[in-house]
């Protein structure tokens, strides 16, 4: 009996951060507003994905902040699905959540029809099981010149003021003091000659070869609304898949840029080992493997340096350089101003600046490798419905098997006909 678990729940001051997350943007969020919260005195746990947590032990919490975005046809994140399940039980008491204080902010964009589709139904279920929001729901819109951030920043401002009336805020960090908020153990092991990087496919993976990568859309469409890529694989034997399948795609960054950015820009070898595991997670969680990886191996597979970096790099990068005019222009990009956002928006948004750029631009900037893994993002594997099946090598082939996948692009003129494009492959995904 969930309501039974909630009134023995003792009073906590502590707050809660969940996030449900699909490319990790909603993560990043929480983990920036919890470094924030803590640098302003408020006691926070750690952020979580909402499916680390049951219902009974969520019973059991008093005041909770969410981080959700959409995914596919306005459906929430996969590491939200079983606790969603378990909330919208229709044997659940309306009075099951009575006492719990919560605020949700959603990250989506307003391209798509379903905007922000699983915040607002997490927002509206919350309030059903009785929970009382103690801030208005936010909706962030990547599709802003700024981002998320427009509406991010804001939402959080005035989420610590309704905040700081139901939670006493001591300050922890002194003024002046830097601090970032270490979110892994890294030991350093040493260099060894014998790294081998394909033992980061792990059992139940594959490596496939890209036998064609182009745009089925005019550029025009694919500037002013979405692009839309065609991208084939050629398959190792024995694997059978059909269309409507999911194909889930983990990328791997340029073996150049990885060099560069180890080498040139750390000043490290790329066959030195470091052992790396989550500070705070729960058993099966964590994104590295349980053993030893290579610098190669860690920039090539897991951490993503060619992403566009949040704003919380550029604090990070801040503290580690004795640079002025550096140290100034990274505080600059840091900041929540307006005038920093839009510096932020020109410098490194707009033209898609990588981590490892940045780090080129400022090369004076050394920061010690857990505070620069904490930093940066994890590389994400991307999901994608497969359009093809080993019955025909490419969708137009064969126009019988073809037919009805096609018809519903050619009513599009911003469709490019497949007839313009020429394939050579032989058993691939699409």
């Amino acid at each position: 009996d969930y309501s039974q678990v909630r009134a023995k729940a003792e009073p906590d001051c502590d707050v809660a951060i969940f996030y449900a997350s699909q490319t990790g943007t909603a993560e990043e969020a929480s983990w920036d507003v919890f470094r924030e919260g803590r640098r302003m005195g408020f006691s926070l746990q750690d952020p979580q994905m909402m499916d680390e947590v049951s219902l009974e032990v969520f019973c059991k919490l008093h005041t909770v902040i969410f981080f959700v975005s959409t995914t596919g046809q306005g459906d929430p994140p996969t590491n939200m699905r079983r606790f969603w399940q378990q909330l919208i039980s229709a044997s659940l008491p309306k009075t099951l959540l009575a006492g719990l204080r919560f605020a949700v902010f959603g990250l989506g964009d307003s391209h798509y029809r379903e905007f922000n589709y699983a915040a607002r139904k997490l927002h509206a279920r919350l309030k059903d099981l009785g929970a009382e929001p103690f801030f208005r729901l936010g909706l962030g819109d990547d599709q802003h010149d700024f981002g998320l951030e427009q509406e991010m920043d804001p939402w959080t401002d005035g989420m610590w003021s309704a905040l700081a009336e139901l939670v006493p805020a001591e300050p922890s960090v002194k003024p002046g003091t830097p601090e970032t908020a270490l979110r892994y153990e890294v030991t350093e092991l040493g260099e060894s000659s014998d790294a081998d990087i394909d033992a980061a496919v792990a059992e139940g993976d594959f490596l496939a070869e890209v036998v064609a990568n182009f745009s089925l859309c005019t550029e025009q469409h694919a500037s002013e609304h979405q692009d839309v890529i065609n991208v084939r694989f050629r398959m190792p034997p024995g694997l059978s898949f059909t269309a409507g399948d999911v194909c889930v795609v983990w990328p791997r960054t340029d073996p150049g840029l990885v060099r560069r950015f180890v080498v040139d820009t750390l000043g490290r070898s790329l066959q030195e080992y470091i052992s790396i595991k989550p500070l705070r997670s729960q058993a099966g969680m964590s994104p590295f493997p349980d053993r030893p990886l290579t610098l190669e191996e860690l920039f090539s597979c897991y951490i993503d340096v060619a992403a566009v970096p949040s704003r919380y790099f550029f604090h990070v990068l801040s503290l580690h350089t004795d640079h002025e005019l550096h140290k100034q222009k990274l505080s600059e990009f840091a900041s929540k101003s307006l005038e920093a956002k839009d510096a932020l928006y020109e410098y490194c948004k707009r033209e898609r600046r990588s981590a490892a750029e940045v780090m080129w631009d400022f090369w004076t900037v050394r920061p010690p490798l857990k505070e620069l893994l904490s930093c940066l993002p994890l590389l994400r594997p991307r999901r994608y419905s497969i359009a093809s099946c080993p019955g025909w090598n490419s969708p137009w082939s064969c126009p019988a098997a073809a037919a009805d996948f096609w018809c519903r692009y050619r009513q599009y003129s911003f469709w490019k006909s497949p007839m313009q494009k020429t394939s050579s492959s032989s058993s691939v995904l699409s």
